[in-house]
């Protein structure tokens, strides 16, 4: 299967630790451990451990705790003030689960399955804390916008600090060491990971896995580490890898793996097995300008179908191999320097391995080579014969370091041109009512040198290579600045476009009426209602009924109001209230008693009546009221005798209104009820139901 030993020890340090990984995503049902000590708006559920100020929202633990620590409120600070939480191998040490502002600091974290938690948060800092022999050190499920800061992490067994569906977070200046995996960041993108050490960790030292898209990985030190020192893996791409220090790994100081359309720029990789790998469908990522030396395998391994790669500006020293090439084709090796490797380069041969070039056309030329001899009979910085290698050769090798660098002036004074296109779902007024996906496409003059490169830039200062079209997800007004640079050296003049991106309706507040909310017939209710959009601003409002000083009262029964709003930008909602309008009751009158003590004898009948006024205690004479009765029991329940009258029996099952007594009324005949108690049932037209109980014998 394997054509080497060397090629066998590549594949398995890439692909077996990748199996590992799924392990890593813990089921969501392991996280449910009760907690022993809550923090919360009112502070310690234990008050012996420390202490709570109300005004800073700072609870700062006085004492070693044995347990956990949840903590159930916004914008809280937990102050450990030095002292150390234990546990006892499961559940969280300090957990937080959908609260945003919260910080965790000066802790140190022992002994539990996860020992910093966060779930679902946002705006939570983790700073200065010591984590040890947990499971997990750090642990972020689905949490954006948090900063990770100067925690010391060390003995984990899975993971050292672990991120999980997160973005946009900060993980800066943490020291991490001795655990499974260093820093681990799956699912996970726009995630800046900078100045960080992560040593002598099991598997890999920083690990971005399964589309982990756009993160900045800078300035950080992998060292020592089992397999690789910072690794990309399962589609990661969009990613700048720039500044690392990569030293003394089992396997690879970079690896690239499945991951496409990346930058590695101006990393040092030394002293590990390989230098940098980029394998198995890692296609267009750009390696600029890194020093790859004394490695003891190749210093840089292009293979298993990896294309369009560009390599430049490298500096390979020192490497057991060069640059080796197999089964991967496309790829550009060009402006690099290699001194002193034991074999340069080597490409194999072979119908998966074709169209590999190590020059350009001049004057970009080809790479430095310490071992080329050939002579420059007209002085023009390249040797006089192509360089030739196993399997290739470079047509314009140059004589001395960095010779591309030490060109004679160029005819080119023509700045390249870029256009900028913009996709995404438009709304109104230039706006975006979705992200917006920005490609930029460059072009030099006809006679020109060439495109080197394109930048972009969000505040006209800190300029981003571009590699690929990238999306824009900032809710508001976004300045984009762009320029590209030619070979010659000609810069383009900035460009800039205002990107406006909403996709948020406004907010409708109804204060009043609120939902389901009850008034009386002709009671004054004053509407009150507002509606605001924060990023594109307000265009219209809409509301047949409350647009109005008051309510509708006139009208019992049940009433629906919408409002519409739509912003700037065109999205629009409807917002629905429902409230009711009721009569005034004016309880059951005599002969029946309303706590259904009433009892009727069974001859003549007995009259059930009442009254309904509104809301300023006038009387109603026109609602529809309906009357049912059903038998409860046949026991009697009542105390108090009552007279029955003599009047006719009402027909049907609708009240009667009697005007000169401003009162409704119906006559139930007696002898249509048997001996028992009753429930009656008044039913009215405003939807209410009244009842009360009265007994026969």
């Amino acid at each position: 299967m394997f054509r080497s030993k060397r090629h066998a020890r590549n594949f398995f340090a890439a692909s077996a630790s990748v199996l590992l990984l799924f392990s890593l995503f813990v089921p969501r049902s392991a996280f449910a451990v009760g907690p022993d000590i809550v923090l919360s708006e009112s502070g310690w559920s234990d008050p012996a451990i420390g202490n709570w100020d109300s005004d800073t929202r700072i609870g700062t633990l006085t004492s070693d705790v044995v347990g956990s620590i949840q903590i159930t409120a916004d914008d809280i600070v937990l102050d450990g003030n030095g002292h150390t939480l234990s546990g006892n191998g499961s559940g969280a040490g300090v957990s937080i689960s959908e609260h945003t502002g919260v910080s965790v600091r000066n802790i140190s974290v022992n002994g539990f399955f996860y020992g910093l938690y966060v779930n679902f948060s946002t705006g939570v800092t983790l700073d200065a804390n010591t984590l040890g022999i947990n499971n997990y050190g750090i642990y972020l499920n689905s949490s954006d916008g948090n900063i990770i800061s100067n925690n010391s992490v060390s003995d984990s067994s899975a993971t050292g600090i672990f991120t999980q569906e997160s973005d946009s977070n900060t993980i800066s200046g943490n020291e991490v060491r001795l655990s499974g995996f260093g820093i681990f960041l799956g699912r996970s993108s726009l995630n800046t990971v900078s100045n960080n050490i992560a040593a002598s960790n099991g598997l890999h030292g920083i690990t971005l896995d399964s589309n982990s898209n756009s993160n900045t990985v800078a300035d950080n030190s992998a060292l020592d580490n089992g397999a690789n020192g910072i690794a990309l893996f399962l589609n990661s791409s969009g990613n700048v890898l720039s500044g690392n220090t990569s030293s003394g790994n089992g396997a690879n100081g970079l690896l690239l793996y499945f991951s496409p359309n990346n930058v590695v720029s101006n990393n040092v990789s030394e002293e590990n097995f390989n230098g940098i790998q980029i394998g198995s469908f890692a296609n267009d990522n750009s390696i600029v300008g890194n020093t790859v030396r004394n490695n003891s395998n190749y210093g840089i391994f292009i293979f298993d179908l990896s294309t369009t790669n560009t390599v430049k500006y490298n500096t390979v020293l020192g490497n057991g191999i060069g640059a080796q090439i197999s089964n991967a084709s496309n790829n550009s090796v060009y402006n690099n320097n290699f001194v002193n490797n034991a074999v340069q380069v080597s490409v194999e041969t072979n119908e998966n391995t074709f169209g590999n070039v190590f020059y350009k056309d001049l004057p970009v030329g080809g790479n430095h080579w310490s071992d080329g001899i050939s002579p420059d009979a007209d002085n023009d910085g390249l040797l006089d014969e192509p360089y030739i290698f196993s399997g290739g050769f470079d047509a314009f090798p140059w004589i001395g370091l960095n010779g591309w660098l030490s060109l004679p002036p160029s005819s080119d004074v023509v700045a390249p041109t870029t256009a900028a296109s913009l996709s995404g779902t438009q709304g109104n007024n230039s706006w975006y009512i979705s992200a917006i996906s920005v490609e930029l496409v460059a072009t030099d003059n006809q006679d020109g040198t060439g495109v080197a490169s394109t930048e972009y830039s969000f505040d006209g200062s800190s300029w981003n290579l571009y590699v690929a079209p990238f999306e824009v997800t900032q809710q508001g007004e976004t300045m984009l600045y762009w320029r590209s640079t030619d070979n010659a050296g000609n810069v383009e003049e900035v460009l800039s476009q205002m990107l406006r991106i909403d996709t948020s309706p406004p907010e409708i507040v109804i204060a009043t009426p609120q939902n389901n909310a009850e008034y009386l017939l002709h009671q004054i209710v004053n509407a009150d209602w507002s509606s605001n959009d924060s990023v594109s601003g307000l265009l219209s409002t809409e509301s047949a009924c409350l647009n109005v000083a008051a309510l509708d009262t006139l009208q019992e029964n049940v009433h629906t109001c919408s409002v519409t709003a739509e912003d700037n930008a065109g999205n629009v909602i409807t917002q629905n209230v429902t409230y009711y309008v009721r009569y005034a009751f004016g309880g059951f009158l005599q002969p029946i008693n309303s706590d259904g003590s009433s009892i009727f004898k069974l001859k003549g009948s007995v009259k059930v009546a009442f009254q309904l006024f509104d809301a300023n205690g006038n009387p109603v004479d026109d609602a529809v009221a309906k009357l049912t009765w059903k038998k409860l029991s046949s026991s009697v329940s009542g105390s108090s005798s009552e007279t029955v009258i003599t009047e006719a029996a009402t027909e049907g099952n609708i009240f009667r209104y009697d005007a000169d007594k401003d009162q409704y009324f119906f006559n139930i005949k007696a002898k249509a009820l048997s001996a028992g108690t009753w429930q009656l049932s008044v039913s009215l037209d405003d939807g209410t139901v009244y009842t009360v109980n009265i007994s026969v014998n």
